[in-house]
Protein backbone atom coordinates (compact mmCIF):
# COMPACT_ATOMS: atom_id res chain seq x y z
CA UNK A 1 0.00 0.00 0.00
CA UNK A 2 2.77 2.44 0.91
CA UNK A 3 4.35 1.56 -2.78
CA UNK A 4 1.14 2.34 -4.27
CA UNK A 5 0.40 5.66 -2.73
CA UNK A 6 4.25 6.96 -3.44
CA UNK A 7 3.49 5.46 -7.17
CA UNK A 8 -0.02 8.01 -6.91
CA UNK A 9 2.44 10.93 -5.23
CA UNK A 10 4.51 10.89 -8.00
CA UNK A 11 2.26 10.32 -11.36
CA UNK A 12 -0.18 13.48 -9.55
CA UNK A 13 3.29 15.94 -9.14
CA UNK A 14 4.04 15.06 -13.07
CA UNK A 15 0.34 15.96 -13.85
CA UNK A 16 0.86 19.15 -12.20
CA UNK A 17 3.63 19.93 -13.93
CA UNK A 18 2.40 19.23 -17.51
CA UNK A 19 -0.31 21.23 -16.50
CA UNK A 20 1.71 24.37 -15.52
CA UNK A 21 3.80 23.93 -19.20
CA UNK A 22 0.60 23.35 -21.16
CA UNK A 23 -1.39 26.19 -19.62
CA UNK A 24 2.04 28.21 -20.09
CA UNK A 25 2.50 27.21 -23.89
CA UNK A 26 -1.24 27.16 -24.86
CA UNK A 27 -2.94 29.41 -22.36
CA UNK A 28 -4.10 33.16 -23.14
CA UNK A 29 -1.94 36.40 -22.28
CA UNK A 30 -2.47 39.87 -22.31
CA UNK A 31 -3.67 40.74 -26.35
CA UNK A 32 -1.18 43.86 -26.98
CA UNK A 33 -3.67 44.34 -30.01
CA UNK A 34 -6.51 45.49 -27.62
CA UNK A 35 -6.58 49.30 -27.12
CA UNK A 36 -6.92 50.36 -23.51
CA UNK A 37 -10.28 52.96 -23.54
CA UNK A 38 -8.99 53.98 -19.73
CA UNK A 39 -5.18 54.86 -19.77
CA UNK A 40 -2.94 56.36 -22.17
CA UNK A 41 -4.08 57.81 -25.74
CA UNK A 42 -6.98 56.59 -25.96
CA UNK A 43 -9.96 57.79 -25.06
CA UNK A 44 -13.79 55.97 -25.18
CA UNK A 45 -13.73 57.69 -28.04
CA UNK A 46 -12.13 54.87 -30.75
CA UNK A 47 -11.44 57.18 -33.22
CA UNK A 48 -8.98 59.59 -31.39
CA UNK A 49 -5.65 59.56 -31.51
CA UNK A 50 -2.77 57.85 -33.88
CA UNK A 51 -2.49 55.16 -31.19
CA UNK A 52 -5.99 54.04 -31.44
CA UNK A 53 -5.63 53.48 -35.23
CA UNK A 54 -2.42 51.73 -34.19
CA UNK A 55 -3.66 49.39 -31.55
CA UNK A 56 -7.65 48.98 -31.64
CA UNK A 57 -8.07 45.48 -33.72
CA UNK A 58 -11.34 47.56 -34.90
CA UNK A 59 -9.50 50.17 -36.60
CA UNK A 60 -6.94 48.39 -38.06
CA UNK A 61 -9.37 46.13 -40.09
CA UNK A 62 -11.23 49.07 -41.35
CA UNK A 63 -8.14 50.99 -42.16
CA UNK A 64 -6.93 48.42 -43.88
CA UNK A 65 -10.41 48.07 -46.22
CA UNK A 66 -10.13 51.43 -46.62
CA UNK A 67 -6.48 51.08 -48.06
CA UNK A 68 -7.52 47.80 -50.29
CA UNK A 69 -10.74 48.89 -51.72
CA UNK A 70 -12.31 46.52 -50.35
CA UNK A 71 -15.24 47.63 -47.73
CA UNK A 72 -17.86 44.28 -47.61
CA UNK A 73 -19.85 41.99 -49.69
CA UNK A 74 -22.91 43.86 -50.46
CA UNK A 75 -22.61 44.32 -54.32
CA UNK A 76 -21.82 48.16 -55.02
CA UNK A 77 -24.30 49.16 -58.36
CA UNK A 78 -23.06 52.12 -58.02
CA UNK A 79 -19.66 51.49 -58.83
CA UNK A 80 -18.33 52.26 -62.15
CA UNK A 81 -17.00 49.43 -62.76
CA UNK A 82 -20.82 47.95 -62.88
CA UNK A 83 -21.60 50.60 -65.42
CA UNK A 84 -22.65 53.31 -62.97
CA UNK A 85 -22.28 57.20 -63.81
CA UNK A 86 -22.54 60.70 -62.61
CA UNK A 87 -25.38 61.96 -64.52
CA UNK A 88 -25.73 65.50 -62.98
CA UNK A 89 -24.74 67.88 -59.74
CA UNK A 90 -27.64 69.93 -60.22
CA UNK A 91 -26.43 73.30 -59.47
CA UNK A 92 -23.62 72.25 -57.37
CA UNK A 93 -20.04 74.02 -57.82
CA UNK A 94 -17.19 71.79 -57.67
CA UNK A 95 -14.58 73.63 -54.98
CA UNK A 96 -11.30 75.01 -56.33
CA UNK A 97 -8.74 75.48 -53.10
CA UNK A 98 -7.57 79.21 -53.51
CA UNK A 99 -3.93 77.93 -53.48
CA UNK A 100 -4.36 75.53 -55.70
CA UNK A 101 -2.87 71.72 -55.92
CA UNK A 102 -0.93 69.78 -58.41
CA UNK A 103 -3.10 67.73 -60.19
CA UNK A 104 -6.81 68.87 -58.93
CA UNK A 105 -7.99 68.35 -62.22
CA UNK A 106 -7.26 64.07 -61.53
CA UNK A 107 -7.88 64.24 -57.91
CA UNK A 108 -11.42 66.73 -57.11
CA UNK A 109 -14.19 65.38 -59.52
CA UNK A 110 -17.52 63.92 -58.98
CA UNK A 111 -16.69 60.56 -60.66
CA UNK A 112 -13.59 59.44 -57.88
CA UNK A 113 -16.68 59.13 -55.81
CA UNK A 114 -17.69 56.14 -57.48
CA UNK A 115 -14.46 54.68 -58.09
CA UNK A 116 -14.33 51.30 -56.25
CA UNK A 117 -10.69 52.40 -55.59
CA UNK A 118 -8.86 52.16 -51.80
CA UNK A 119 -9.46 55.68 -50.38
CA UNK A 120 -6.21 58.05 -50.32
CA UNK A 121 -6.50 61.29 -48.89
CA UNK A 122 -6.85 64.25 -51.20
CA UNK A 123 -8.41 62.42 -53.72
CA UNK A 124 -11.79 62.95 -53.51
CA UNK A 125 -14.67 65.77 -55.03
CA UNK A 126 -15.06 68.87 -52.87
CA UNK A 127 -18.07 70.66 -53.33
CA UNK A 128 -18.89 74.35 -52.39
CA UNK A 129 -20.34 74.77 -48.67
CA UNK A 130 -22.44 72.50 -47.13
CA UNK A 131 -25.38 72.09 -49.64
CA UNK A 132 -24.03 69.52 -52.87
CA UNK A 133 -25.87 67.09 -55.20
CA UNK A 134 -24.58 63.58 -56.79
CA UNK A 135 -27.12 62.05 -59.35
CA UNK A 136 -25.87 58.14 -59.97
CA UNK A 137 -26.98 56.87 -63.38
CA UNK A 138 -27.10 52.81 -62.86
CA UNK A 139 -26.05 50.62 -65.69
CA UNK A 140 -29.55 48.75 -65.07
CA UNK A 141 -33.03 50.06 -63.48
CA UNK A 142 -32.90 48.51 -60.00
CA UNK A 143 -34.92 48.15 -56.79
CA UNK A 144 -32.39 50.26 -53.95
CA UNK A 145 -32.24 48.62 -50.39
CA UNK A 146 -29.66 50.87 -49.16
CA UNK A 147 -26.46 53.17 -49.58
CA UNK A 148 -22.45 53.34 -47.86
CA UNK A 149 -21.06 56.71 -46.90
CA UNK A 150 -17.05 56.10 -46.67
CA UNK A 151 -14.85 58.96 -45.38
CA UNK A 152 -11.08 58.83 -44.14
CA UNK A 153 -10.83 58.05 -40.22
CA UNK A 154 -9.44 61.57 -38.51
CA UNK A 155 -5.84 59.57 -38.14
CA UNK A 156 -5.77 59.39 -41.55
CA UNK A 157 -6.06 63.15 -42.23
CA UNK A 158 -3.63 65.73 -42.09
CA UNK A 159 -5.99 68.13 -39.70
CA UNK A 160 -6.14 65.55 -37.83
CA UNK A 161 -10.16 66.21 -37.57
CA UNK A 162 -13.30 65.22 -40.38
CA UNK A 163 -15.20 68.80 -40.27
CA UNK A 164 -15.78 68.74 -44.19
CA UNK A 165 -17.49 65.32 -43.86
CA UNK A 166 -20.71 65.29 -44.97
CA UNK A 167 -23.34 65.13 -42.15
CA UNK A 168 -27.07 65.04 -43.22
CA UNK A 169 -28.66 63.79 -46.26
CA UNK A 170 -31.41 62.58 -48.33
CA UNK A 171 -31.87 60.58 -51.17
CA UNK A 172 -34.12 60.14 -54.19
CA UNK A 173 -34.95 56.97 -56.51
CA UNK A 174 -35.60 58.78 -60.40
CA UNK A 175 -36.85 56.75 -63.15
CA UNK A 176 -35.64 59.99 -65.47
CA UNK A 177 -33.66 62.39 -64.57
CA UNK A 178 -35.64 65.36 -65.02
CA UNK A 179 -38.19 63.29 -62.32
CA UNK A 180 -41.15 65.25 -61.25
CA UNK A 181 -42.51 63.26 -58.66
CA UNK A 182 -39.56 61.03 -57.27
CA UNK A 183 -39.22 59.29 -54.38
CA UNK A 184 -37.41 59.59 -51.29
CA UNK A 185 -35.86 56.70 -49.76
CA UNK A 186 -34.87 58.59 -46.26
CA UNK A 187 -33.04 61.21 -44.86
CA UNK A 188 -29.89 59.99 -42.94
CA UNK A 189 -26.57 61.28 -40.95
CA UNK A 190 -23.47 60.22 -41.09
CA UNK A 191 -21.86 60.36 -37.55
CA UNK A 192 -18.78 61.57 -37.09
CA UNK A 193 -16.84 59.61 -34.18
CA UNK A 194 -18.25 56.00 -35.66
CA UNK A 195 -17.02 53.98 -37.95
CA UNK A 196 -15.36 55.23 -41.30
CA UNK A 197 -17.58 52.75 -43.17
CA UNK A 198 -21.59 53.42 -42.62
CA UNK A 199 -24.19 51.78 -44.27
CA UNK A 200 -27.71 53.56 -44.73
CA UNK A 201 -30.90 50.86 -45.09
CA UNK A 202 -33.66 52.52 -47.24
CA UNK A 203 -36.46 54.15 -44.65
CA UNK A 204 -38.86 53.61 -47.38
CA UNK A 205 -38.90 50.62 -49.20
CA UNK A 206 -40.03 50.70 -52.88
CA UNK A 207 -40.65 48.36 -55.36
CA UNK A 208 -40.06 50.10 -58.60
CA UNK A 209 -36.95 50.09 -60.18
CA UNK A 210 -34.97 52.95 -60.90
CA UNK A 211 -32.43 54.38 -63.22
CA UNK A 212 -31.35 57.44 -61.04
CA UNK A 213 -30.25 57.60 -57.68
CA UNK A 214 -29.38 61.17 -56.00
CA UNK A 215 -27.85 61.77 -52.91
CA UNK A 216 -28.99 65.43 -51.50
CA UNK A 217 -26.70 66.93 -48.74
CA UNK A 218 -27.23 69.39 -46.73
CA UNK A 219 -24.98 69.79 -44.21
CA UNK A 220 -21.36 69.28 -43.41
CA UNK A 221 -19.97 68.73 -39.76
CA UNK A 222 -18.59 72.34 -39.71
CA UNK A 223 -16.62 73.27 -42.30
CA UNK A 224 -17.95 76.23 -43.77
CA UNK A 225 -15.97 76.71 -47.16
CA UNK A 226 -16.67 73.02 -48.88
CA UNK A 227 -17.50 69.62 -48.23
CA UNK A 228 -15.58 66.51 -49.19
CA UNK A 229 -16.84 63.18 -50.30
CA UNK A 230 -14.89 60.30 -50.87
CA UNK A 231 -17.26 57.51 -51.76
CA UNK A 232 -20.61 56.52 -52.29
CA UNK A 233 -22.17 53.10 -52.62
CA UNK A 234 -25.48 52.17 -53.89
CA UNK A 235 -27.06 48.94 -53.10
CA UNK A 236 -29.84 47.12 -54.47
CA UNK A 237 -30.87 44.19 -57.14
CA UNK A 238 -31.26 45.28 -60.37
CA UNK A 239 -32.23 41.60 -61.47
CA UNK A 240 -29.41 41.15 -64.04
CA UNK A 241 -27.31 38.34 -62.70
CA UNK A 242 -23.63 39.20 -62.28
CA UNK A 243 -20.42 37.70 -63.95
CA UNK A 244 -18.01 38.11 -60.64
CA UNK A 245 -14.23 38.58 -61.51
CA UNK A 246 -11.82 37.37 -58.96
CA UNK A 247 -11.50 41.24 -58.14
CA UNK A 248 -13.61 42.31 -55.56
CA UNK A 249 -16.10 44.00 -57.83
CA UNK A 250 -18.70 42.09 -59.89
CA UNK A 251 -19.08 42.83 -63.40
CA UNK A 252 -22.38 42.75 -65.88
CA UNK A 253 -23.46 40.22 -68.30
CA UNK A 254 -21.76 41.44 -71.37
CA UNK A 255 -24.50 39.89 -73.44
CA UNK A 256 -27.22 41.48 -71.27
CA UNK A 257 -28.31 45.41 -72.02
CA UNK A 258 -29.56 48.04 -69.94
CA UNK A 259 -33.32 48.64 -70.74
CA UNK A 260 -34.19 51.68 -72.68
CA UNK A 261 -34.51 54.79 -71.40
Amino acid sequence: MAICWQHCTIICGVLAVLLVVFMGFFGEGPDDDDCDNSDGDCSSDPWSGDSCCKLNPVIDKQVRELQSGYCNCIVNIGSLYLGASVASIRETITYNHPQGRAGSAQTNRPELVLEPAKIIVGRNWHFTGDNGTLVVKLFYPSQISGFTIIHPPPCQLPSGHEVSAPKDFYVKGLEQLDEQEPVVFGNFTYIMGRSSIQHFPVQFCSKVKYQFVEFQFTSNHGNPNYTSLYKVQIHGDSGVPLVLSDGDEGETDKDSQPDSA
